[in-house]
């Protein structure tokens, strides 16, 4: 009895540990998916869908491109931070 409980909770925890960082890419995609909404245009958006990376690099892919336009400290880029700031 007790080697099949701790079996059950050694799994489950296994399962939470691997679940967790595809839980927070997910998490991460709605939030750059809905700050796009803001303060993105149409072809960030489409751009946002096609992306196989993270999440959180996109929007450092953003913001470096703002910064390469506008130059480093620049407001403007200010929207493009990242979403665990």
């Amino acid at each position: 009895m007790l080697k099949k409980f701790l079996g059950a909770a050694i799994a489950l925890g296994l399962v939470a540990l691997l679940a967790v960082p595809f839980g927070r890419e997910i998490y991460y995609r709605y939030e750059v998916w809905h700050r796009l909404g803001d303060v993105g245009d149409s072809d960030h958006r489409a751009a946002f869908q096609e992306w196989n990376g993270s999440a959180r690099g996109f929007e450092r892919q953003l913001r470096d491109q703002c910064l390469q336009v506008y130059g480093t400290g620049a407001p403007q880029c200010e929207r493009y931070r990242d979403v665990s700031n």
